[in-house]
């Protein structure tokens, strides 16, 4: 008996301890996506401590202001000869089945669809030579989106989805001379090891990334977990929160500053992307980003600001400003009161995180050249033009391209920001919603930090992500992305304006060269409005005054006012299908931009344009 009680307090101990440790684990890894393989060696260190307090370098700059647009065209049946489609009875038709295999063909179904050649070579089908018939396309821009359409589409046109190989060509139009669209990377030498690659934009996705994953293994990519090294938050003028090498001491830490908010953003998170996974388990297309949102459960967090939502929620300021604002910084440069509440939710879900060796823009050449497609690089589009129908057809539409080129198309899919990509749209579109795009600079450094600048005595362990607060940081993140041979390392900044040689030269112990990418990286993800449907279902969301969305007394004087004021701060619904035959893939930018929801997006219109191309029954068009 003597025993019995200290044996009770120490067991009761180590219990609380391992709960501890599980409950807390979800707040340890919530940088993780965020982090690169980095550390310094002892070479590196001892130069550091020569060079402190007097380095000086000169810098250049490689700045690079291009961000492609681009564009997807899909034209098919060049040959004006009858193309079966499904019967309309169809049942695995009506439920947009992905298992295409019981085929009906109906004389009275039947439908001719012209592509291939200028204007003047629809005036006589006679003058077709004998070829198989085909379903030809074309897309502008090979970006994750523009991408993975014709790679999705190219799969739904044949054995295993149709019983037979359904005959169809797509031509992609690029402006740039790469593929990848923001995806992209660059080589460092590395002397007396292998070159790294160190990526601009679109640096990470995750194992729950189910596209991207299952397309890296189809093409035989070799992914790389990214290194476990240590974060900081940095705001401005101290370290406000230091992981430590000590796992359970960083869970501690957090617990002792943020209590319950890991919790709760854990709870948040599972909710939000349980009902995003379910697409996976889909097979439906949508027409409109309000279709799909409602599908999904995603309608509220997409309708109101971050901060708001947070606030409903039960997370403190502290939690929301110095975690999950620090990583929508990051992630779209964008405080709280900048973005919605799904944006953000989406940069906390990046556990896991994972790149592809040698740089993730191989993925996305991979989509292409599996799609088959007819790939035209350093190719802009002038022009989209409607043609009149002809003898009860579908109209076609002409692309022109910058230098003359004129082609004919049946269906035309757009993977640009429409309001960037300089195309004429000589066609009666309805008003488009304008989405802005923040711009960022990406700093990329090869050379010493100087841990001085951040009150550090050594760089031996010196945090290798450093993100920031707002307020007072000069930058909003600087991570070490490679550790060279010969010490020094190559990190990248991230800042919404130029860095000054000034801030480099006290950031930088030593400075081999710089180099800077600015580009519009990220859309503005403001929160969309609620439809009428779901409106009073979620509107107690939106009752704080300052982020209201739907208000009910518009009887009120002066109410009416107030709310078109509040109206003018949300972005709108987007329609992917714009007009019958025209798509806009990149409608879904402002509900979720990533590289894997780019590649829904893709595989969501590659749907649509199957449905058309074999004859299902359209969707029902409203605009929200």
């Amino acid at each position: 008996m003597s025993y019995s009680l200290p044996v009770l307090i120490i067991g009761m101990f180590l219990l609380i301890s391992v709960l501890t440790a599980l409950l807390a684990m979800c707040f340890y890894r919530r940088f993780k996506g965020l982090r690169a393989s980095s550390s310094l060696t002892q070479e590196a260190l001892d130069e550091q401590q020569a060079l402190l307090g007097r380095a000086r370098s000169t810098s250049y700059y490689d700045t690079n202001r291009s961000r492609a647009p681009g564009a997807v065209m899909i034209h098919h049946d060049a040959r004006g000869r009858p193309l079966s489609t499904w019967s309309t009875a169809s049942s695995v038709a009506a439920k947009r089945g992905e298992e295409l295999t019981q085929w009906s063909r109906r004389r009275d179904d039947l439908l001719k669809l012209y592509g291939r050649g200028t204007l003047s070579s629809l005036g006589d089908e006679d003058d077709y030579d004998e070829e198989p018939e085909q379903e030809q396309g074309e897309e502008q821009g090979a970006g994750a989106a523009g991408s993975s359409t014709a790679y999705y589409l190219n799969q739904f046109l044949q054995p295993p989805q149709l019983s037979y190989k359904h005959h169809h060509q797509v031509t992609i139009f690029e402006q740039s001379d790469k593929i990848g669209g923001r995806c992209r990377a660059f080589r460092v030498r590395n002397p007396g090891q292998k070159d790294e690659y160190i990526e601009v934009g679109a640096s990470i996705f995750v194992k729950v990334n189910h596209n991207l994953v299952n397309a890296a293994k189809e093409f035989g990519l070799k992914t790389k977990p990214l290194d476990d090294e240590l974060v900081a938050i940095w705001d401005g003028q101290r370290f406000i929160f230091e992981e430590s090498q000590w796992k359970f001491w960083s869970i501690i830490k957090g617990l002792r500053r943020w209590g319950l908010g890991p919790f709760r953003m854990k709870f948040l998170l599972k909710t939000t992307i349980d009902d995003l996974l379910e697409w996976y388990k889909s097979t439906e297309a949508f027409d409109s980003i309000s279709g799909f949102a409602k599908r999904f459960r995603l309608e509220k967090v997409a309708s109101i600001m971050s901060h708001t939502f947070l606030k409903k929620h039960g997370l403190g300021p502290d939690y929301s400003k110095e975690v999950v604002e620090v990583a929508t910084r990051v992630n779209y440069g964008s405080n709280l009161d900048e973005i919605h509440a799904l944006g953000a939710l989406v940069t906390m879900a990046a556990n896991d995180a994972l790149q592809i060796q040698d740089g993730n823009f191989q993925i996305f050449e991979g989509m292409v050249g599996h799609s088959k497609a007819n790939v035209q690089l350093n190719t802009k589009i002038a022009r989209v033009r409607r043609l009149p129908p002809r003898d009860g057809e579908e109209s076609l539409f002409e692309v022109t391209t910058v230098s003359g080129q004129k082609e004919i198309f049946n269906t035309v899919v757009l993977a640009a920001p429409i309001h960037a990509s300089g195309i004429d749209f000589d066609i009666d579109l309805p008003p488009q919603p304008k989405v802005g795009y923040r711009t960022i600079y990406a700093t990329f450094v090869r050379g010493l930090v100087n841990p001085g600048y951040f009150n550090a005595t050594s760089a031996e362990k010196f945090p290798a992500h450093i993100l920031t607060t707002r307020g007072e940081a000069e930058f909003t993140s600087l991570s070490i992305q490679t550790k060279l041979s010969n010490g020094e390392t190559v990190t990248k900044i991230f800042s919404p304006t130029p860095l000054e040689d000034e801030l480099l030269d006290r950031l930088y112990l030593k400075r081999t060269w710089v180099k800077v990418k600015q580009w519009k990286a990220y859309p503005k993800l403001k929160p969309l409005p609620l439809d009428e449907e779901s409106e009073e279902l979620f509107s107690w969301l939106n009752s704080d005054e300052e982020d209201q969305v739907v208000m009910k007394d518009q009887q009120e004087q002066g109410k009416q006012q107030q709310q078109q004021q509040q109206w003018d701060q949300f972005g709108p619904w987007g329609q992917i299908e714009i007009v019958p035959g025209l798509y806009y893939v990149n409608a879904f930018e402002p509900f979720i931009s990533t590289m894997e929801t780019e590649t829904i997006a893709g595989k969501n219109v590659a749907r649509l344009v199957r449905d058309r191309i074999l004859g299902y029954c359209p969707v029902e068009k409203k605009v929200v």
